[in-house]
């Protein structure tokens, strides 16, 4: 699934760029809700 690759390599991008705590707070929660979206896509 290349979307999945797509979000995969965008969080590695975004987490070995030190960014502040706050900012990987929110990708994490953003991260959690493409894994739900994802799960949803493949349990159909």
């Amino acid at each position: 699934m290349s979307t999945y690759r797509e979000i995969q390599s965008f969080l590695l991008s975004y987490y070995f760029t030190k960014n502040r705590p706050s900012k990987i707070f929110k990708i994490e929660k953003i991260n959690r809700q493409m894994i739900n979206k994802i799960a949803l896509i493949l349990t159909k």
